[in-house]
């Protein structure tokens, strides 16, 4: 089955012949090779992510672990066991500032760098995009953190990382292509519309289907190089509707030549 996928994923990229041979199949075909393209796509993605943020997370790891003081929430109050108030910034691709202040000397956030997190004694602030959110401790519960716990947590979110990133991306990937396939298999039933041909609407959907495949292999291509191409969206867009244009007319005119 597999050699099978890679064929087809060639064909729908450098024949439009092709198309013509996935308008009879099943539905279940269909579903099951846009469930292996998205399949693929989400473990690249995921790689790349692990990739090019991997190291970052390290580094944030290891930052949170030597520079958060232990501390406890015990009847709705905040203790840190470290002398206050006590500023720590991580300087890394995204800045972030924390502020443990039990002492009320710092209220609010607003001299800070955003994003920044302000630990009172009664309530965790967070200001984001010049808004600053508040939660009080008594809504959280006990608790009590030290860096062996911070160790701990770094260490699961590592190994949990890929099965939960994976299945996340995987779940989203078909959701969207799904919606993209049937939203151009109206642009597939458009064109035959023009010549009073009328076909099931499962053909539509393979053809649309199997013309998500150029652009899902741009999508991935990009990905890799870890740069940031714009209009990306409006390409792969434009690419799937020349796509299932093109295989469209096709079939209708090497149905019209036989």
């Amino acid at each position: 089955m597999w050699i099978t996928f890679y064929r087809q994923v060639y064909w729908a990229i450098t024949e439009f012949s092709f198309y013509k041979s996935v308008i009879g199949q099943p539905i279940r075909q269909t579903f099951l090779f846009l469930l292996y393209l998205c399949a693929h796509a989400s473990l690249v993605l995921t790689l790349v992510y692990a990739f090019y943020l991997g190291p970052d997370f390290q580094d944030f790891g290891i930052w949170i672990q030597e520079n958060v003081p232990p501390m406890e929430v015990n009847e709705n109050k905040l203790r840190v066991e470290a002398k206050q108030p006590l500023v720590q910034t991580y300087w890394g691709r995204t800045t972030l500032t924390l502020v443990f202040d039990t002492t009320g000397t710092h209220r609010d956030l607003d001299q800070f760098e955003e994003p920044a997190l302000l630990f009172t004694e009664n309530a965790l602030f967070l200001r984001q995009n010049q808004t600053t959110e508040k939660l009080l401790w008594r809504d959280i519960g006990p608790f009590r953190i030290t860096p062996e716990h911070l160790r701990d947590w770094v260490e699961l979110v590592k190994w949990g990382y890929f099965p939960t990133a994976y299945t996340l991306l995987l779940v989203f990937t078909f959701l969207v292509k799904l919606i993209l396939a049937l939203l151009f298999a109206l642009l597939a039933r458009s064109v035959t519309s023009r010549y009073q041909i009328r076909l099931p609407f499962a053909s539509y959907l393979s053809i649309a289907t199997y013309s998500l495949t150029p652009a899902a292999v741009i999508e991935l291509a990009v990905s890799l190089t870890g740069l940031a191409l714009p209009f990306l969206e409006l390409i792969s867009l434009g690419t799937t509707a020349i796509y299932t244009y093109m295989a469209t007319e096709r079939i209708i005119t090497e149905d019209k030549s036989g």
